[in-house]
């Protein structure tokens, strides 16, 4: 939802909101917050390529290559989790809604066993965060309860911004062996180049073209 304040320029009042808050944030600083966390990842794995494998805070390769095997998984799991939960969260009737959360809980279920068998209890927790981190703008996007339908190309086009450009790092840098990932140290020029060009997409505007081509 689109807040005009006293200097004239829009602001965004993210979906959760209902209409009393009077929280807004300009489309800039909403684009820079969702950023942030892929470009300190992108820096992350950056860090070990310039000063070593003692990594940064602790990490280092073994640890980033587990993040970016978790991160395939987030990103293929991605399109299960977006759309039940949104509408979930925007429709009237309590027997949809009930639904479609029924659906997100079945998916969220199995993925974090998924991770969990691999991971662990580490693996789940990075799980969720990784899948807040590349689809933390849908929490944040512009929208009603009558603007359901944007929401979800918004979020469809979120997922798909992030599966191609998983996609395409894999297959111009080719860094092995998924099951390998952890003892590759190819895979840190991966997870510099997919987070950096997820950060750009985000700082783009690209995810406010569906709003403005439907009006």
């Amino acid at each position: 939802m689109k807040v005009t304040g006293e200097t004239g320029a829009d602001t965004v009042r993210p979906a959760w909101l209902s209409g009393g808050e009077r929280i807004a944030f300009s489309d800039w600083h909403v684009r820079l917050f969702v950023a942030l966390p892929l470009f300190g990842l992108a820096i992350a794995f950056a860090w070990p390529m310039a000063f070593g494998d003692t990594g940064l805070l602790g990490v280092n390769h073994r640890i980033l290559g587990r993040v970016m095997q978790i991160e395939m998984v987030v990103v293929l799991s991605g399109g299960f989790l977006i759309m039940p939960a949104l509408v979930a969260a925007n429709c009237r009737s309590r027997i949809a809604k009930s639904v479609y959360a029924g659906i997100f809980l079945l998916f969220a279920f199995g993925f974090a066993v998924v991770t969990y068998r691999e991971y662990e209890v580490l693996g789940v927790l990075g799980y969720v965060g990784l899948t807040l981190a590349t689809f933390g703008g849908v929490i944040l996007g512009r929208g009603t309860r009558d603007e359901v339908a944007v929401m979800c190309v918004v979020a469809g086009l979120r997922w798909l911004a992030a599966f191609v450009l998983f996609a395409l790092t894999l297959v111009l840098l080719e860094p092995g062996t998924v099951a390998w990932w952890h003892t590759d140290t190819r895979i840190l020029l991966s997870g510099v180049v997919y987070f950096t060009a997820l950060g750009a997409v985000e700082m783009s505007g690209l995810y406010d073209l569906p709003r403005r081509l439907i009006r």
